[in-house]
């Protein structure tokens, strides 16, 4: 994540929290935080999400944290390297991150909320419960009252890590069919195929 797109959302201290409560430290694990443009001072982090995840993390050989810029390539090799991909975010757009694990083959856990949900499914992913809460001063770009974002659950983002580890095989099947999933939806060809029905749907309103 960059902290541009708002740390607080993309929320990486609950990552953090379920590694730790799902893995025994003797345990053949690693966890890599990916960021960048890191800056205490930014706006997004209002909350000292950043402090509480270092604090959370200190003296945890098992985590990773990477904070300089990675080039496409780089980025490409770690989602496509990764045995898991985990994203606790509180809200998405589409869910850029998911979906290019999809591509590549990767087992996801993602909180079932927001854009990722049309693909993220039981069937292609390993959904994260949440409950809905107020989205805090300053956590967010731009403020609307009443605006509510997603909680995941850590305790089942520790067991949904737990069933992946213990479970890989069925992991990478469920990953395939995800692929399969994501490449019947989203390629090329299949966006083109929805974009040509929508205008042919829209030119007959027009008459």
């Amino acid at each position: 994540f960059d902290f541009d797109s708002s740390i607080e959302r993309k929320n990486p201290l609950a990552v953090v929290l379920a590694f730790q409560d799902a893995f025994r430290v003797d345990e053949n694990v690693e966890l890599v935080v990916k960021t960048s443009n890191v800056s205490p001072q930014h706006w997004s982090n209002a909350w000292k999400q950043w402090e509480h995840m270092l604090g959370a993390s200190a003296g945890d050989k098992r985590i990773r944290i990477v904070n300089q810029r990675y080039s496409n390539e780089d980025m490409v090799a770690l989602v496509r390297d990764a045995d898991c991909v985990v994203s606790l975010h509180r809200s998405e757009g589409f869910g850029y991150l998911m979906s290019d694990a999809m591509t590549f083959g990767t087992p996801v856990i993602a909180t079932g909320y927001s854009g990722n949900a049309d693909f993220a499914t039981a069937e292609t992913a390993y959904p994260v419960a949440y409950k809905l809460i107020p989205v805090p001063d300053g956590a967010a770009r731009w403020q609307c009252e009443g605006a509510v974002w997603a909680d995941a659950d850590v305790a089942d983002a520790a067991r949904q890590m737990r069933v992946v580890f213990d479970n890989y095989d069925a992991a990478r099947a469920k990953a395939a069919l995800a692929r399969t999933s994501i490449a019947e939806k989203y390629s090329r060809d299949a966006f083109g195929k929805t974009l040509k029905a929508r205008m042919d749907a829209i030119r007959k309103t027009l008459g």
